[in-house]
């Protein structure tokens, strides 16, 4: 569905796997068109669009698959975002958060770094929102006037970690920005999927959704005064560089030792590297990503050296295939795309390119997955001495 020349609120759901977008979008639209469930596997494995009914046939909703639960980074879930915002343009981001299970995951944080390097507006973070899913209508209102507190700590930390990825963001208000809404999104599933429209009269008090369709209503009125920033907007941006690659290091520090153990602290960062088409490169913000203490026993073993190891690659200068209505599927001339997978652990990534691929509306073309799943090959053994 094209969404060129219409005033449409478009409204970017991101997040983990098994945070409940898809049942958030159909809740925003009032009717079932994202597939959901409620296992912790992502159901969504394409990015997927729908507008609304009625009183939401202005509000365009763009469902995307979930980030892994991991500490890699996710490099294809992660660039599916960064297409979607190319070709639609961006003017509210929702990210999805599970009301019972908060925590600033190291997926969110990649994928908090990208949108920071990525898209260098001044005020890109002012076009996010937090909405705590499964913050369910019958939990009393009290318990979540209570929950509230937490959550706005949980904020503050998330502005914290924006603050550090770029010099840009240091203007976030935490009190105006980042607004945060409590929505009990199973409803509408729940519902239309076991339920016949004589049980829907009858519905208990505990299934009145009145609360979270408020919120969603200060949702939606929160996104229509957002200006959108148009997809041109957008790839004129961004469009000085290729791609970013994504390098992380651990650093050791003893912080106390014995006789027979040391104790460190060890903390992870990571930092862009930019690249543009001459090849010609310059590095972002470092920001750490996570710390954490061991204690170990004494060895004569020399302490391994710090180094930085690319772990992404976010492509900017190529259509890829897995967008907005589609995914890394077929063009002109049947093109296919297949075994982009990669998989990134202990600093090291391999990948797998496409085979006889192509992209969406591409003839003949690779695809970009196999480019990145080439590049992070290439690069996986070689360990960058540079220790900015």
């Amino acid at each position: 569905m094209s969404t060129e020349g219409s005033k449409q609120t478009k409204l970017l759901l991101i997040g983990e796997t098994g945070t409940g977008k898809s049942s958030l979008g159909n809740f925003i639209l009032k009717k079932n068109v994202f597939m959901a469930c409620e296992s912790p596997n992502s159901v969504t494995k394409k990015t997927d669009e729908c507008s609304g009914k009625g009183d939401r046939s202005d509000v365009f909703v763009v469902d995307t698959p979930g980030l892994n639960d991991s500490n890699n980074f996710d490099n294809i879930n992660i660039q599916n975002i960064i297409e979607c915002v190319k070709k639609t343009g961006l003017q509210g981001i929702v990210l999805t958060m599970d009301f019972n299970n908060p925590r600033f995951s190291h997926s969110l944080k990649h994928l908090v770094k990208v949108i920071s390097d990525v898209f260098q507006f001044e005020d890109i973070w002012k076009h996010v929102c937090i909405v705590w899913t499964r913050c369910y209508d019958c939990f009393p209102s009290f318990m979540i006037e209570n929950s509230k507190i937490e959550k706005k700590k949980f904020k503050e930390e998330i502005i914290k970690f924006i603050k550090q990825t770029n010099k840009i963001n240091e203007n976030i208000d935490i009190e105006k920005d980042i607004p945060m809404y409590y929505v009990d999104s199973q409803l509408l599933d729940s519902v239309d999927s076991t339920r016949s429209e004589k049980d829907d009269d009858t519905r208990s008090e505990k299934d009145d959704s009145t609360r979270s369709e408020k919120e969603i209503k200060k949702l939606i009125e929160w996104a229509k005064k957002l200006k959108l920033i148009d997809k041109e907007e957008i790839n004129k941006s961004i469009n000085e560089f290729k791609e970013i690659e994504y390098e992380e290091k651990e650093e050791r520090e003893i912080i106390e030792e014995t006789k027979d153990t040391i104790t460190y602290k060890i903390t992870k960062y990571i930092r862009p590297k930019k690249i543009k088409y001459n090849e010609e490169f310059i590095y972002g913000e470092i920001t750490e990503t996570s710390s954490r203490t061991i204690t170990e026993k004494k060895s004569n073993k020399k302490p391994k050296k710090s180094n930085w190891i690319v772990v992404g690659v976010i492509v900017l200068g190529v259509v890829v295939g897995a967008v907005v209505g589609g995914g890394i599927g077929g063009g002109i001339g049947a093109a296919v795309a297949a075994g982009a997978v990669i998989n990134v652990a202990a600093g090291a990534a391999a990948g797998v390119g496409a085979i006889g691929g192509g992209v969406v509306g591409a003839i003949g073309g690779g695809t970009i997955f196999g480019f990145i799943g080439k590049k992070l090959l290439g690069d996986d053994k070689k360990k960058i001495t540079d220790t900015k």
